[in-house]
């Protein structure tokens, strides 16, 4: 079973992949690690978290062999979204928690938390994906 909790209150931390800190990607990166024992790409210097040209969504993308996109998300997908106040590619992920909310961590002010998928972040979702060894593993939320 997968434990959420111990991924709360993480503080944000650009190119973080571990518990004292991480950004986006580092959360997943850091949760499909501990939870799946699954080593993705770490992409630590593959991208700006400020979210110009090169974009997290782009970099799972790239890596679309190992990812699957998922209509129905489940527990441990990914959630590619746009960024909050950006008009910019999708370049935020988090993890599909438990009863439709998302576990992410997005800015220096507010360490990682679960939140509700609610309409506004429904708004932001570009999509989710599953990592391929995953498929079947999860309930649907």
């Amino acid at each position: 079973m997968m434990d959420f909790s111990r991924y709360i209150g993480i503080p944000w931390a650009a190119h973080g992949r571990s518990l004292e800190g991480a950004d986006c990607w580092g959360l997943v990166w850091l949760f499909y690690r501990d939870e799946f024992g699954i080593e993705l790409d770490d992409y630590a210097d593959a991208y700006d978290p400020a979210c110009p040209a090169d974009t997290v969504g782009e970099l799972i993308a790239a890596g679309s062999s190992a990812w699957c996109q998922a209509p129905e998300p489940r527990s441990g997908d990914v959630a590619v979204l746009m960024r909050a106040g950006h008009a910019c590619h999708a370049c935020h992920v988090g993890i599909v928690a438990p009863r439709r909310h998302l576990l992410h961590v997005e800015s220096a002010e507010a360490p990682s938390a679960i939140a509700r998928i609610d309409d506004a972040m429904k708004r932001r979702i570009a999509g989710f994906y599953r990592w391929r060894r995953n498929v079947g593993r999860s309930r649907s939320i």
